[in-house]
């Protein structure tokens, strides 16, 4: 029995309390979990720079004896619930915006006289120790919970070898983009974002197997998508089942936009939707992968795209296989576009049915089909009493292919 141990990280969560929250989470954290933070850089550097006058100045407004007395034993009161909460449980930004905010509004006090307060000190020398000791305590725990000039250079430095290296793969000089790579991992190796353009940069100079054993899969879930996505290239489809459809289900962004975006893939004249995630990389507007009689698919949320690197350029006369089924009302038909050109309107039928569409001919040549998909939608929680279904489908996709 341990009736002290929810105290007992006490000191070490106070002391996590006084720090940069941004440069925290730009150079410090393993990775940005998906976060604008590059750019952002601006604003977070600057908030930070603000977060650490508007503390010290609230301090000294605080506790100085010319400010209302009666508001701060109110103010104070607050604070020690909110600091006692934190230290309690854990430390999150979200739990600590009340602290800021009420020694940001003594700070704009201390700011507002300038060095105004420093005389109101000099005539209570114990009131002015108070003060003078409390701001170099805290700038003591600011100092020395991070070697923020160390974290910095080097971030800066990563962040310098990460720009180039993007720009490198993008110009698809990918001997250059994997030393530049490599050079952000040596100066910061804990930031795995760092890992998975360098191990999709091995594998679009055909080093596929060096490129899967760069990533760890659980360090984060772009890692995980990486992953799954290689080892589906390698032919290894059972790891890449298990990573891609578990990523899929728990992740916090749209994986589909984003290995759609991000992810080279590799070209083909056909695709089967869902297979567990199988076909990320290629689609994005579809609900997860599922099954039916064997038979597996996707729903169409509203509109969609399917877009298919090709083996060989589309040739005239050439036309596509699309895979349907709509057992749900529709209120419209589906309405499809190859490549941008003109709208094609088909109605599904309840039973999966094969649908031809020929391709315009002006298209003969192109290297890469992009297959628009638009229906509306039905809502099975709204329209039916029975279901929990709160997802806004249309018509159920299997396969793609180019005839």
């Amino acid at each position: 029995v341990e009736p002290l141990r929810p105290l007992r990280n006490v000191w070490p969560t106070f002391r996590h309390v006084w720090k940069a929250q941004y440069v925290e989470d730009f150079w410090v954290k393993s990775s940005f979990f998906t976060r604008p933070l590059r750019e952002a850089a601006p604003l977070g550097l600057a908030s930070d720079l603000f977060w650490l006058v508007a503390t010290f100045a609230g301090l000294i407004g605080l506790l100085h004896p010319a400010t209302d007395r009666a508001f701060k034993v109110l103010i104070g009161l607050w604070l020690v619930y909110s600091f006692a909460t934190v230290l309690v449980f854990h430390v999150e930004p979200r739990y600590l915006l009340p602290i800021w905010l009420l020694l940001a509004l003594y700070g704009s006090w201390t700011l507002s006289r300038s060095l105004g307060w420093i005389a109101g000190l000099r005539r209570q020398p114990w009131r002015a120790a108070l003060v003078y000791g409390s701001v170099l305590a805290i700038a003591v725990l600011f100092i020395t919970y991070r070697d923020y000039p160390t974290i910095i250079a080097r971030g800066v430095q990563r962040d310098w070898h990460m720009r180039s290296a993007d720009q490198a793969f993008a110009r698809a000089d990918y001997v250059t983009a994997e030393q530049e790579y490599r050079a952000a991992l040596k100066a910061d190796p804990q930031f795995v974002d760092s890992e998975i353009p360098l191990a999709l940069t091995l594998n679009a100079q055909g080093r596929t197997e060096e490129a899967r054993s760069v990533l760890k899969p659980e360090d984060s879930r772009r890692s995980g998508i990486v992953a799954g996505l290689l080892s589906r290239d390698a032919g290894d489809e059972t790891t890449a089942r298990t990573l891609l459809s578990t990523v899929e289900q728990r992740s916090g962004e749209d994986a589909q936009r984003w290995t759609l975006d991000h992810v080279p893939v590799q070209p083909r004249q056909a695709l089967v939707l869902g297979q567990d995630a199988l076909d990320l990389g290629y689609i994005v507007g579809f609900a997860g992968s599922e099954l039916a009689a064997d038979l597996s698919y996707r729903w169409l949320l509203g509109e969609g795209e399917i877009v298919l690197p090709l083996d060989a350029p589309l040739a005239a006369g050439d036309s596509i296989g699309l895979t349907l089924a709509a057992p749900l009302p529709m209120k419209g038909p589906l309405q499809v576009r190859i490549n941008g050109g003109p709208i094609q309107l088909l109605r599904p039928d309840p039973q999966w049915r094969e649908y031809r569409l020929a391709i315009p001919s002006a298209l003969a040549g192109q290297t890469k089909l992009r297959l628009s998909l638009s229906a509306p939608t039905y809502l099975p929680m709204r329209e039916e009493a029975e279901s929990d279904d709160p997802r806004s489908l249309s018509v159920m996709v299997h396969r793609v292919v180019v005839y």
